[in-house]
């Protein structure tokens, strides 16, 4: 008989090893130490001084400090007056109201009131002694305070607020014109009247002509010197 063959031996499974976790080394936590406050020094400390002054100069350009912004212009942010005298549309009226005021005077003293000068000459200056430098010097300065007080009442845009504003700066004048006669020896009121009916006459033809000198310029609107209403700058 054939020999019987043995069958091989079962392979025994090996043992799982249980990996053991590696063992976590403790930490140990970190103890806070509670930070000490400084030591408070002894010495006395005294606050800066603040230096007042007496003016606020905050309101001057738009700066808080004075030295910053130049006389000229803390003068023309402070004045109202100011602020209109330095602008180059009072100027422009100054000259307009200049030529008017040139004009009416001519037609007033050298053709409609001559034969009346004539008659009261003992009154009045010989023609070799008038001083045509001080007349020309006197209407600068009375157009002037015309352009001043059109533009700065604020109907300059207007033609009648520009007209009763001009009636209303030559108010002074022809009020003084009627007093003339308290101190004048005239037989008559005559030539007082007619210089103050022609001295109102002249400060509306005054307020007209800049009136159209600036729709003719197209200058712009803007707050008067004493309130909301418009004018130019």
């Amino acid at each position: 008989m054939a020999p019987t063959k043995k069958p091989a031996p079962k392979a025994k499974p090996q043992a799982k090893t249980a990996l053991k976790p590696a063992a976590k080394a403790a930490q140990k936590p970190v103890v806070k130490t509670a930070a000490k406050p400084a030591a408070k020094s002894t010495m006395t400390v005294w606050p800066a001084e603040t230096h007042t002054h007496d003016h606020d100069h905050s309101t001057c350009c738009g700066h808080s400090h004075a030295p910053q912004s130049s006389g000229l212009c803390c003068l023309t942010s402070c004045c109202p007056v100011a602020k209109l005298v330095f602008t180059r549309n009072f100027w422009a009226a100054s000259v307009v109201a200049f030529f008017i005021i040139f004009a009416t005077d001519w037609i007033l003293h050298a053709r409609f009131l001559m034969q009346d000068y004539a008659e009261t000459s003992a009154i009045w200056r010989a023609e070799g002694e008038i001083r045509n430098s001080l007349i020309f010097l006197s209407q600068a300065l009375t157009a002037m305070a015309y352009a001043a007080i059109i533009l700065g009442l604020g109907y300059a845009h207007r033609w009648f607020g520009s007209f009763t504003s001009g009636l209303l700066a030559a108010s002074p004048m022809a009020i003084g014109a009627l007093a003339a006669y308290t101190i004048l020896p005239l037989a008559s009121p005559y030539i007082p009247t007619v210089w103050a009916i022609a001295g109102l006459l002249q400060g509306g033809l005054a307020g007209l002509a800049i009136c159209a000198a600036l729709h003719v310029s197209r200058a712009p609107e803007e707050g008067s010197c004493c309130g909301s209403k418009a004018t130019m700058h």
